[in-house]
């Protein structure tokens, strides 16, 4: 029957095979396989860095369902947690969650508990796109999941600094209420500054000026009593809260925090009146984020609209006498001011529209010992200033000192927002201001854009000074070729709105030659006149032309020339 052993041998595979249960039979083959793979990585499965190593390398080598398949071996013989771990990251990293939740899945069937690290990875990519579907119910399920009395991970304050920054995204300001008022005062779950600065931030979200104010109380009497440490991310979340305001006083308050939290003092201090029922502090409070709320909204005199009195922060090396929320942190060590605190007092001063004020703080904290350097942000936040109080100089002068560094050399955007100064500006010296920007803008190449030409004809139109007029169409045409453009706009198939944004200057173009030719005491050179009743029908040409490519343009020029007339710029 059997002619030789490999025939009895194969034979009595097959016999076996077939007289073992369907889902439990495998082949001697399958066998040896099985552990010739397993001598070949049996260093790897004795030490979980050696595999969590060689997982990544996988990882790295874009081979994931190799990395699969040794994650999953190795969790037969140690602890691969480190290895599904970097599988997570791996999938979150490249935007891949639907597979990073199914790994996290499979990691927990194999017997294999998740860590610290696991949720931190999972939460961290909720907040990061919180937008995504089921991703603030999600992180809501995972957090709620830690805090089970048979979690092998109790959750810390990174886990729950991540969820409350899911919460805020979405909006879900009741649910970090929930979440704060549950946490410990003490301990590797205690609230910290990112606890308290994603708090403020989901705040910001429903505008809750009042409920901010309460919480930066308790955050004072935790920084003063040396529990808590304020940095300055936390002292701009309660900034800019503050001037989400609608009262004057809010925005007024940013100059208070930035008193209380660095030192510098507060030059509007001196000309106001202290009112107690505006401030920022409580007296005495050592009670814990729980009861600050109940404590601000019903006084223990029962009366809801008292405060408690006007206690300041102590300032560096001072002691609060008497004050049992001193503690041990009698002498407060104040963060260093950065780029966006100079920001924040900048923006206060554009809502209140005081530029003596924002000078003051400009110079201080530029100055030492804070030496801030202004970055781009910082000069177009300036700009903004300088917009609303309609200061086109100035704004020159801001442009310059932009150019004099390498790192804030302007855009196209400095220039847009620095033009516009000119245009509020109206008569005055905006147009000389604005003429030099855009020769400016030529000079230093940077890419002109359509819009500060545009504005920059607006400008002139203000003066009502036709010399001005001219001057303004030499300047545009010599430094923009608007016909060029056009054509390489029609070339590259561009979109409808920039071609209408390029047919828009045409049409001012057109409008300021025609009020030129209808004034009559306009002072025309030998042929200059002629010259510019050629420019005109070329403008004609261009808006019929292009007009219709953008979107339509018809009857355009009587009815842009109207317009100019009126002086509705």
């Amino acid at each position: 029957m059997f002619n030789c052993c490999a025939c009895w041998g194969r034979n009595l595979t097959a016999l076996i095979s077939t007289h073992v249960p369907r889902r439990t039979a495998y082949s001697s083959a399958a066998r040896v396989k099985e552990r010739r793979f397993t001598g070949r990585n049996v260093r790897l499965y004795r030490d979980p860095h050696k595999l969590a190593g060689a997982v990544k390398k996988q990882l790295i080598q874009g081979d994931d369902n190799k990395a699969l398949q040794l994650a999953r071996e190795g969790g037969r013989w140690l602890n691969s947690v480190v290895s599904w771990n970097h599988i997570i990251g791996h999938n979150i990293e490249r935007g891949r969650f639907r597979v990073a939740f199914k790994a996290f899945n499979d990691m927990k069937k194999t017997s294999i508990s998740p860590d610290s690290y696991t949720f931190t990875i999972m939460l961290n990519a909720l907040a990061e796109y919180p937008t995504r579907p089921t991703a603030h119910e999600r992180a809501l399920q995972l957090y709620h999941s830690m805090s089970r009395p048979n979690s092998p991970v109790e959750p810390q304050i990174v886990h729950t600094n991540a969820v409350l920054k899911v919460c805020a995204r979405c909006g879900d300001v009741d649910t970090m209420w929930d979440i704060v008022l549950k946490l410990p005062l003490s301990g590797l779950g205690a609230p910290n500054a990112i606890t308290y600065t994603t708090l403020l931030n989901g705040i910001q979200g429903a505008h809750e000026v009042e409920e901010g104010r309460r919480v930066w109380a308790g955050i004072l009497s935790r920084w003063n009593s040396g529990k808590l440490w304020v940095d300055e991310e936390l002292a701009c979340a309660m900034g800019r809260l503050l001037l989400l305001g609608t009262k004057p006083e809010h925005w007024q308050e940013v100059f208070k925090v930035v008193e209380q939290v660095f030192g510098i003092k507060d030059p509007t201090s001196e000309e106001q009146e202290v009112n107690p029922g505006d401030q920022l502090y409580v007296e005495g409070t050592t009670k814990p984020i729980s009861e600050i709320k109940e404590l601000l909204q019903t006084p223990e005199d029962g009366d809801p609209n008292a405060r408690a009195p006007y206690v300041p922060l102590p300032l560096r090396g001072q002691t609060t006498r008497g004050n049992p929320s001193s503690g041990s942190n009698s002498s407060i060590t104040r963060p260093m001011p950065g780029n966006a605190v100079l920001g924040l007092v900048i923006k206060a001063c554009t809502q209140l529209s005081d530029n003596e004020l924002a000078r003051y703080y400009w110079k201080t904290l530029t100055a030492p010992p804070y030496s801030v350097r202004p970055d781009m942000e910082n000069f177009h936040d300036l700009l903004r200033l300088l917009r609303k109080s309609r200061s086109g100089p100035d704004a020159l002068d801001v442009l310059h000192a932009m150019l004099s560094r390498r790192d804030t050399t302007p855009t196209a955007k400095s220039f847009f927002i620095a033009m516009s100064c000119c245009k509020r500006e109206g008569r005055g010296p905006g147009f000389p201001a604005a003429e030099e920007m855009l020769i400016l803008m030529d000079k230093h190449r940077v890419r002109i854009d359509v819009k500060v030409v545009t504005m920059f004809l607006q400008c002139a139109v203000k003066t009502g000074v036709p010399t001005y007029w001219k001057s303004a169409l030499k300047t545009v045409e010599d430094i923009f070729d608007l016909r060029g453009e056009l054509d390489k706009l029609v070339s590259l198939r561009a979109h409808s709105d920039l071609l209408e944004t390029h047919v828009e200057l045409a049409k001012w173009m057109q409008g300021i030659i025609d009020r030129l030719l209808e004034t009559s005491d306009v002072p025309w050179g030998h042929g200059e006149r002629t010259v510019f009743e050629k420019k005109k029908g070329m403008l004609v040409r261009l808006i019929e032309r292009f007009g219709w490519v953008a979107g339509g343009a018809e009857g355009g020029g009587k009815n842009w020339k109207a317009k100019v007339i009126r002086g509705d710029a």
